[in-house]
């Protein structure tokens, strides 16, 4: 019992520490969740406060990446109106640029339209100045490079060009003739109006930078007003090779023949003022080799054979061959200076009326020839030429029993083109000969002439072409009509010409001719007024120089 009772006072006795136990249990585990939770919320506020923070630096990061953005767009926007701005600037500079660009493109190719309308100095101061009828637009001949195009005026085939020409001129002569108006028959001094038109034709082929071959056509058809007996045609056909290779051959080949019937005489001045048929056959032919960029030879041989188609003018038939060599030194860096030597011989092959070969006036000669020479990009174009020839006659005496005399003398071929600037040009012709009267009798006469000349472009369209000369023809022969004769002869031309287009040129010219001579016969004067129109103007550049300088 006291085992019970002892048990129950232990149940008691331990009944409220247990449940003071279990109470401070539960105190205790009230105060651990307690902490529990507050260390909870306090994570959740620290993990709160942290997302906040961070999406307070991802705003902050997002806030200057936009302005970043921002900024970059904006700067993009500038730079784009930048680069608007600098375009229409650009643009506005390129449209200007353009029409300057054809501004000079029309004033280049109307100088080279109305250089290409004139013949060339040679033909303005042939040895007899015989007075052409022709415009006076073409007293200046300039020789362009072929390989240089010139506003599409031409048809292209690859490396061929296909070049027409048509010119129309009228053209009033107050001394067809060149009559003195001592009489009313052989002096008579006849005017008329004439018209001229000349068409031409080139195929230019450029031979892959190692030169060109030229082959063309150009006619002159000649209708009088009042005096149509006198009407005439001429045509010439010319063809010019110019070939250089790699390795150093220089060839030249030109070649012109002419089919005549104009009354402008022959180089003696045979047939002046009448129409005369014949035709010559012009070829000059030189090869050589350049050693250096300093150094080059040559080999030459002219050729030329003249034949009259009426039998009273045989005595001007003849046949001339001319062989030389030379060599040439650059002394500048488009200048060079030359030495040559020829030897030739002129026969007359046409006999009767007494002329036979023991007393023809055939003759050779021999020749030494100096002077300068320049590139063709220099400003300077053309030749200077002075020299020396001796002629010596096959035959003693002529047909009369008049004796043939050996004769020397100096003679020059200096034609000179200078370029002083894009819209002026110079030019000078000096020359100095001796040329036979005919294959009949003894007889000859030294011709020594000085021109002058100017191309003054004014404006864009308009050029001025001016040019005078002076000759001296002075006879040496026994016969009465030529013995003491000295003609003094002074010509004068100018014009001024106007390019409507590329394709259209006008001009209007005048040109007088004065011969004073101490035979009466001889002394006459010629005006002439000269209203041209040119279709495609372009044609007279291309020809070559040589041709041109064959020309009558």
């Amino acid at each position: 019992m006291m085992k019970k009772i002892l048990v129950l006072v232990f149940v008691v006795l331990m009944l409220p520490a247990g449940a003071l136990a279990q109470e401070l249990t539960a105190d205790e585990l009230t105060a651990d969740e307690l902490t529990a939770d507050e260390q909870s919320v306090e994570k959740k506020s620290a993990e709160k406060k942290s997302a906040d923070e961070l999406t307070a630096d991802e705003q902050s990061v997002e806030k200057k990446f936009a302005e970043k953005k921002s900024a970059e767009k904006k700067s993009a926007e500038e730079q784009s109106a930048e680069e608007q701005s600098a375009e229409e600037l650009s643009l506005d500079e390129l449209s200007v640029r353009e029409q300057s660009a054809e501004e000079q493109s029309v004033e280049e190719q109307y100088e080279e339209d109305l250089s290409e309308q004139e013949q060339p100095l040679e033909e303005m101061f042939t040895e007899g100045l015989l007075f052409e009828e022709q415009s006076v637009d073409e007293l200046f001949a300039e020789e362009q490079p072929a390989q240089e195009p010139f506003f599409q005026r031409e048809i292209r085939f690859g490396h061929l060009s296909l070049v027409p020409n048509l010119s129309v001129q009228e053209v009033h002569n107050d001394n067809i003739y060149y009559g003195n108006g001592s009489n009313s028959i052989s002096e008579k001094m006849v005017s008329d109006w004439i018209r001229h038109v000349k068409p031409a034709l080139l195929l230019d082929w450029e031979l892959n930078g190692r030169g060109s071959l030229k082959l063309g056509y150009e006619g002159d058809f000649a209708s009088y007003a009042k005096n149509s007996v006198n009407d005439w045609r001429t045509n010439r056909y010319f063809l010019d090779l110019d070939l250089f290779t790699p390795g150093g051959l220089l060839v030249k080949i030109n070649n012109t023949l002419t089919d005549a019937q104009d009354p402008y005489g022959s180089l003696n001045e045979f047939g002046l003022g009448h129409k005369t048929m014949r035709w010559i056959d012009d070829c000059p032919i030189a090869a050589g080799f350049k050693f250096s960029e300093h150094f080059k030879m040559f080999t030459f041989y002219n050729f030329l054979k003249q034949r009259y188609a009426d039998r009273m003018d045989f005595m001007q038939n003849y046949t001339s061959s001319e062989a030389g060599a030379g060599g040439e030194v650059k002394v500048e860096d488009k200048t060079w200076v030359f030495l040559r030597a020829y030897s030739g011989r002129q026969g007359y092959d046409t006999y009767r009326a007494g002329i036979t070969r023991s007393n023809d006036a055939s003759y050779g000669w021999k020749k030494v020839t100096t002077g300068l020479n320049w590139d063709s990009t220099a400003r300077f174009r053309g030749e200077v030429s002075v020299g020396y020839q001796w002629n010596s006659y096959d035959n003693k005496a002529d047909m009369n029993g008049v004796p043939y005399k050996d004769k020397s003398s100096w003679i020059a071929a200096t034609v000179v083109e200078f370029k002083q600037t894009d819209s002026r040009t110079f030019n000078l012709l000096f020359t100095r000969n001796m040329l036979q009267l005919g294959g009949g009798g003894s007889g000859y006469f030294t011709n020594t002439t000085l021109g002058l000349g100017l191309k003054q472009r004014i404006k864009q369209r308009l050029v001025f072409l001016a040019g005078c000369s002076y000759s001296i023809n002075k006879y040496n022969s026994e016969y009465s009509y030529y013995k003491g004769r000295n003609d003094k002869i002074l010509q004068v031309q100018a014009s001024l010409n106007y390019l409507l287009s590329d394709w259209i040129a006008v001009g209007i010219g005048y040109g007088r001719l004065k011969n004073s001579s101490n035979h009466a016969s001889e002394d006459y004067r010629q005006n002439q007024l000269t209203i041209s129109l040119e279709m495609n103007p372009s044609f007279l550049e291309r020809r070559p120089l040589e041709q041109l300088s064959s020309q009558e």
